[in-house]
């Protein structure tokens, strides 16, 4: 894994990214080197770039939005500025493409994901406080006990974890 640089462009093979070349981006022309973490981890950056060649499902975008750090941009092309509308931070439209600043945190719920973010750790290694503490958050969703996967359940595998139902709190 690389050192995760400032800003990306998500490009095909042969796209003109020169226009961004002031924000010396990393070129990344596979949007699931990102998503999967294959590149760079974690995968939070300051400014995405995704070019308006580029043919993303819609969940990979959102995906990416995700991927913005607070206070970072998010550029990507203004047929998709319906996708951002309701995520309530300043843009602006230049050209072909739409800028966000993104000056919340609000991102998109990708449930068709498992889970986001797994907490594992050690007995006595004050995982309970991690998830009492969690469980006060308004915007934050999580099991009503600890799931002891790693040490009880591991050989159920991911399907144990499938199974798994988290009630979201809206």
């Amino acid at each position: 894994m690389s050192d995760v640089p400032e800003s990306i462009v998500i490009c095909n093979n042969n796209d003109n990214v020169s226009k961004f070349k002031q924000y010396n981006p990393y070129i990344i022309n596979d949007v699931r080197d990102i998503i999967n973490q294959r590149i760079f981890n974690p995968s939070f950056f300051k400014l995405i770039i995704v070019h308006e060649n580029t043919k993303e499902k819609e969940k990979h975008i959102k995906v990416l939005y995700n991927c913005v750090l607070l206070n970072g941009t998010f550029i990507v092309s203004k047929k998709l500025f319906n996708l951002f509308r309701d995520l309530n931070n300043p843009y602006k439209i230049q050209d072909n493409y739409i800028i966000i600043h993104k000056k919340n945190n609000k991102i998109f719920d990708l449930s068709y994901k498992s889970f986001n973010c797994i907490i594992y750790g050690t007995q006595k290694g004050s995982t309970t406080s991690a998830l009492i503490n969690m469980k006060k958050h308004s915007d934050i969703s999580t099991h009503n006990d600890e799931i002891h996967f790693f040490d009880l359940f591991w050989y159920k595998g991911e399907k144990f974890f499938k199974k798994i139902k988290i009630i979201i709190k809206k």
